[in-house]
C-alpha cells in the first residue's frame, strides 16, 4: 500500500464565500415589488372603474332618456284647426301612419358627453334642436313673386312676406316655371339671386324639367326641326345637354309628363327617353345628380290604366338602363280619396325600391267646391300619408301664395286661385296651419333631456339635422350633427 510522502500537503475542499446583502440593497428590492404591486392593483381598478365602450351593439342596453317636449300640445296658433287635429288623429289610419313614421322617420340618437381627461359628464342637462327634417316637406318658388315683380293677373306679395313665410314652413324648393327652357327668357335673369338666397339659407334646390316632350311645351329651338329627325335629335340633345350644365343641382325632373307629351317620342322613337336620361346624367355640373320621371295622376288619380302606363315607362326606363334614380309623382288632388286608397297607391311603386317624391302637390276644385277646412283635412291625410311611407323622400307644395286673380280660366277653376296656403298678409290658410303644425309641432324632436350616471343620453328623434347644446361650469357648448340613421356621437368639451 502506498503512502503518501511526508512532503504531501492534505488539500482542503473549496468553499464559497458567504455573501451578505446590506440593508440599502433589501430596501430596493422591497421598494421594486410594492410598486409593481401598486401598479397592478391600479391598473385592476382603472379598468372596473373606465366606462364601457359604448357602441351600436349595446346601445340595446342603454335606458331611453326622458325628453321634456311639447310636441303632443296644440298651440293656441292652430286654434282654427284643433277640432279637426283632434278629429283626425283619433281616426286608426292615422294611428297606422304613426306608428310607420316611428318605424321609418326616426333613429336612435346616443350622445356621449365627455371632459378634457376622458371622464363622462354626470349629469347634465342637454338641448335637442331639429333645425330641419331630411324628409323634404318643400314648397314650389315663383320667381316673380320671391322678386317681388308685378305681373298682369298675378297677385302681388311683398318679397319680405314672401322669403319669411317661405322659410317658416318649408325646407326644400324648387321653381315652377324657372327651369323651364321654353320660358328662359323671362326667368333666366332671376335665378341667380335667388338661387344664392337659397344656398346661404340651406334649403335644396331641385330642377323641374330638362324636357317637357309635347308641341305645346317645347321650346322653338327644338319645333324649328321638328319635320328633321336628325336636326330635331341635335336640337332636343342641345337643349338637355345645355341645360343641365348651366346649373348646378342635385336632382332634375328629367322628363315631364311623356304619357301625354310624346310628340318626340313618337318621331323619334321611344328608347330616345333612356337616352335622354343617360345624356343628363353626363351633361350634369352636379356629378352626383339624381335624375326623375315626372307624371301626373299616379297617386292622385283613380284611374289604373294611367298608373298601369307609368309603371311600364319606369320598368322600360330601367330595362335599357338608363339612370332613373327617383319617381317623381305630381299629387295634385282632383278627386276625393281616403288615407288607405292614397296608401296603397304608393305601394305600388314600391316594387321598384326608388325614392318617391311628390313633386306638385295641391288640394284643387274640379267638379267640386272645397271650403278651407276640407282643403286642410285633405292635407293633413295627404301629408300624413306620404311622410309615413318608408320610399317618399319628399312632398312639395305647388301653391304656396295666391298665383292667381282668377277664379277660373278656361271655364275650370283656377288652382292657383283656391289651392295655396299662406294670403297676401302672411297669415296662414287652415291648410298652411295643417302643414304648419304636422312637419314643425308634431312631428319634431325637440326639448330638454338629462345625461344619466353613465354620462348618457339616449333618445328615439326624427330624421334630420340638429344643434346640440348645453353648459358646464359656466362655458356654453354647441354641436351640428346629421342624424340619418342610428348613430353615436361624442361630443367632447
Amino acid at each position: 500500500m502506498a503512502h503518501p510522502s511526508k512532503g504531501a500537503r492534505k488539500r482542503r475542499p473549496k468553499t464559497k464565500p458567504q455573501q451578505t446583502s446590506s440593508p440599502l440593497l433589501k430596501g430596493v428590492k422591497i421598494l421594486l415589488v410594492l410598486i409593481l404591486i401598486s401598479f397592478i392593483c391600479l391598473c385592476l381598478l382603472w379598468d372596473q372603474n373606465k366606462p364601457e365602450k359604448v357602441t351600436l351593439a349595446n346601445t340595446a342596453k342603454i335606458a331611453y332618456s326622458q325628453l321634456t317636449d311639447r310636441s303632443g300640445q296644440i298651440p293656441k296658433q292652430y286654434k282654427d284647426i284643433s277640432r279637426l287635429i283632434e278629429t283626425q288623429k283619433a281616426k286608426p289610419w292615422f294611428k297606422q301612419a304613426q306608428k310607420r313614421i316611428e318605424e321609418h322617420r326616426k333613429a336612435d340618437l346616443v350622445l356621449v358627453l365627455i371632459d378634457a381627461n376622458g371622464q363622462r359628464l354626470t349629469p347634465t342637462d342637454v338641448k335637442i334642436n331639429l333645425d330641419s327634417h331630411e324628409f323634404h316637406h318643400g314648397g314650389i318658388i315663383s320667381l316673380w313673386q320671391f322678386h317681388g315683380e308685378r305681373k298682369t293677373g298675378k297677385p302681388y306679395i311683398d318679397p319680405k312676406i314672401y322669403r319669411s313665410k317661405f322659410l317658416e314652413l318649408y325646407n326644400a324648393t324648387g321653381f315652377n316655371n324657372a327651369f323651364k327652357y321654353k320660358l328662359k327668357k323671362s326667368h333666366e335673369t332671376l335665378i341667380p339671386k335667388a338661387k344664392q338666397w337659397l344656398e346661404e339659407k340651406n334649403i335644396p334646390l331641385r330642377g323641374h324639367t330638362l324636357i317637357w316632350p309635347g308641341e305645346k311645351h317645347l321650346p322653338k329651338e327644338i319645333l324649328a326641326n321638328k319635320n328633321n329627325k336628325t336636326k330635331l335629335r341635335q336640337a332636343t340633345n342641345k337643349v338637355i345637354r345645355t341645360w343641365a350644365q348651366k346649373w348646378d343641382l342635385y336632382e332634375w325632373d328629367v322628363i315631364n309628363e311623356p304619357r301625354t307629351n310624346h310628340l318626340l317620342q313618337d318621331t323619334l322613337g321611344q328608347g330616345e327617353e333612356a337616352k335622354w336620361f343617360k345624356l343628363a346624367q353626363k351633361s350634369s355640373k352636379n356629378p352626383n345628380v339624381k335624375l326623375y320621371l315626372n307624371e301626373y295622376q299616379i297617386i292622385s288619380g283613380t284611374k289604373d290604366k294611367f298608373k298601369d302606363l307609368y309603371e311600364q315607362n319606369v320598368q322600360k326606363l330601367l330595362d335599357q338602363g338608363a339612370p332613373l334614380h327617383g319617381l317623381g309623382v305630381q299629387s295634385r288632388y282632383k278627386f276625393n280619396l281616403t288615407p288607405e286608397q292614397i296608401y296603397q297607391a304608393l305601394e305600388r311603386l314600391s316594387k321598384f325600391q326608388l325614392p318617391i317624391k311628390g313633386t306638385e302637390f295641391e288640394v284643387a276644385d274640379l267638379k267640386r267646391k272645397l271650403s278651407d277646412q276640407e282643403r286642410a283635412k285633405i292635407t293633413f291625410e295627404v301629408a300624413a300619408t306620404y311622410f309615413s311611407h318608408r320610399l317618399v323622400h319628399g312632398l312639395y307644395v305647388w301653391t304656396i301664395f295666391q298665383s292667381s286673380t282668377h277664379a277660373e280660366v278656361n271655364g275650370k277653376p283656377s288652382w292657383g286661385h283656391s289651392s295655396y296656403m299662406i294670403n297676401k298678409d302672411g297669415s296662414l290658410k287652415a291648410n298652411g296651419l295643417v302643414w304648419k303644425y304636422l312637419f314643425k309641432q308634431l312631428w319634431v324632436t325637440q326639448g330638454s333631456i338629462k345625461s344619466d350616471a353613465q354620462g348618457l343620453i339616449k333618445t328615439r328623434a326624427f330624421k334630420g339635422q340638429y344643434t346640440i347644446s348645453f353648459k358646464y361650469r359656466g362655458k356654453s357648448f354647441t354641436k351640428k350633427i346629421q342624424l340619418d340613421k342610428d348613430k353615436i356621437v361624442e361630443i367632447k368639451i
